[in-house]
């Protein structure tokens, strides 16, 4: 036999907006690391032209 809640439909629409928000949060989690890798790989170009240039300025 199942057990049941007195408030059974409250309890699932509070679990149903858990589940909605945890998804939500994972989402926001993704697009951040995606756009955090891109920040990093931006960066690491950026310092690797600057290293790229301060060797052609010493070879003149």
């Amino acid at each position: 036999m199942a057990y049941s809640f007195k408030f059974q439909k409250l309890l699932e629409l509070k679990e149903n907006e858990k589940d909605q928000s945890f998804a939500e949060y994972q989402q926001s989690v993704s697009e951040f690391e995606k756009v955090a890798e891109k920040l990093y790989e931006s960066m690491n170009q950026k310092e690797t032209l600057e290293k790229i240039k301060k060797s052609s300025c010493r070879r003149e």
